[in-house]
């Protein structure tokens, strides 16, 4: 299944408009975590803790709610996906070497 070229167009429009907002918050992490300079892997340590646990079914709805206002083609189209095939992975997987 292939989603529409329309829908990602506007997606992608949205994400490079945030990438100042994303390049200072990289810039914030890596301050707070007190790094000479961020890799790739940085930007996964946690900076908080929360006080409950997160189950899969509710990430998988703060996920797709999270994608809607960039494309709503885009956010039916994972919907669809995610309930074929299980989608949106969140497992640890053996071979990973950073949390998800």
């Amino acid at each position: 299944m292939t989603c529409p070229r329309r829908s990602i167009a506007p997606w992608f429009a949205e994400t490079n408009k945030g990438l100042p907002e994303l390049h200072r918050y990289f810039e914030l992490r890596r301050r707070l975590l007190k790094l000479p300079d961020m890799a790739y892997y940085d930007i996964y340590p946690p900076l908080v803790s929360l006080d409950r646990k997160v189950t899969i079914p509710e990430m998988r709805a703060v996920v797709l709610e999270a994608v809607k206002p960039l494309a709503p083609i885009m956010s039916r189209c994972w919907a669809r996906r995610r309930r074929a095939n299980g989608w949106i992975r969140c497992r640890v997987r053996a071979s990973a070497r950073a949390p998800i």
